[in-house]
């Protein structure tokens, strides 16, 4: 078995760990070095006692998944107030970027316009256009 093999195995047992312990809130972005473990300390001392919140991801580009599993279900929609939009605000204060290897999909669809300036979108718009004129890649995802 290859590394990388091995490493997508890894991911996937701690995200499978997370959500045996309960319903699980998921993340993955981007954050320079300088502040790359910072959030999962700060996410812990605000869901202490209501979620297990662990981070883990690449330091050689920054890229972080930080998950939060909630210990008991009812804390569910407290969970999720802490987490968001909190866990956005902080990337993009930070100079990260709320989406790194998995995309921004469907359920960043709307986080997307708050942490990018218009510019970037517009670039991103165009990007797409150039690499997809027929919309085949991913249709009816983001950036239409």
């Amino acid at each position: 078995m290859c590394i990388r093999d091995s490493q997508r195995r890894v991911h996937g047992y701690i995200a499978e760990a997370g959500r045996n312990v309960g319903e699980t809130f998921m993340y993955d972005f981007s954050i320079s070095l300088t502040h790359f473990y910072e959030i999962v300390d700060i996410m812990r001392k605000k869901l202490e006692g209501k979620a297990v919140t662990l981070g883990f991801g690449h330091i050689g580009d920054g890229n972080l998944h930080l998950q939060a599993s909630c210990i008991k279900p009812e804390y569910k929609n407290e969970v999720e107030s802490i987490l968001e939009p909190f866990v956005y605000d902080w990337v993009k204060e930070k100079g990260g970027s709320i989406s790194a290897e998995h995309g921004v999909g469907l359920a960043k669809l709307q986080i997307l316009p708050q942490t990018k300036e218009s510019k970037a979108l517009d670039y991103m718009k165009q990007l797409k256009q150039i690499f997809d004129p027929n919309e085949i890649l991913n249709p009816y995802k983001v950036l239409l």
